[in-house]
């Protein structure tokens, strides 16, 4: 009678199983270290992205007035010169003789005067009614204009 005797791996299969095992830990944590690497990358490119549009952007945008401040007069009427200053579906235009409601003259015998370095005060009278006046609140810091709780802005 002859017996078989199952035998396992021999001890050199064993040896090359686990280095392939190793040699397989390798390549996967190789993998997830450039995985990792390509990551970080990535997100550094999306925020050197982000910051160069946001550059664009600054660039791109009109540059804010430096603040005006009033000292007289002539001081309001050149701040005021070639200015529209907009509300809804309104635009007004202040010149030195009248005051122009959507390219309209409505109002003249115009009068400027100072309140403040940053507030001035536009007065006209209605040419439409003898009765009528528009006054006029003009504030620099904000580039807006105010009348009867309206405000209308460049």
């Amino acid at each position: 009678m002859t017996f078989l005797l199952a035998c396992g791996p021999s001890m050199e299969e064993k040896k090359k199983a686990e280095a392939i095992r190793i040699q397989d830990s390798i390549d996967t944590a190789t993998r997830i270290q450039d995985s990792i690497a390509a990551i970080e990358y990535a997100n550094y490119l999306d925020e050197a992205s982000k910051v160069n549009t946001a550059i664009e952007n600054e660039n791109e945008q009109p540059k804010q007035e430096e603040q005006v401040l009033l000292s007289d007069e002539s001081s309001l009427i050149a701040y005021l010169s070639g200015k529209i200053f907009h509300g809804t579906n309104i635009g007004i235009e202040i010149n030195p003789s009248s005051i122009d409601i959507d390219g309209v003259n409505r109002y003249f015998n115009i009068s400027f005067s100072v309140i403040s370095p940053t507030l001035g005060r536009v007065r006209g009278e209605s040419l439409s009614n003898p009765d009528g006046v528009i006054n006029i609140t003009v504030n620099t810091r904000t580039g807006c204009i105010e009348n009867d709780g309206g405000s209308f802005c460049q």
